[in-house]
């Protein structure tokens, strides 16, 4: 026999309530990981980047840079 809990019916602000946490959990861990390796790539060229006060068009030179040697150590391997 199914527990209550498999049982129960859930309405469908329940049902989007749990979507939106388990895609909310999800986003947060892929972006940690995404810094992570952003930091990583920032600490082998010895660029620091504060993220608190690095300005917009700095961070953008550098997510750029970022990008594309990302995407063809990719592709090479």
């Amino acid at each position: 026999m199914l527990s209550s809990s498999q049982n129960s019916d859930l309405g469908k602000d329940q049902h989007n309530e749990i979507e939106l946490k388990a895609q909310t959990k999800n986003i947060k861990r892929t972006t940690e990981w995404e810094v992570k390796k952003f930091e990583k790539w920032c600490y082998k060229r010895q660029l620091t980047v504060n993220f608190t006060t690095v300005q917009p068009d700095e961070l953008s030179k550098f997510l750029r840079k970022f990008y594309v040697e990302v995407k063809t150590e990719k592709e090479g391997a």
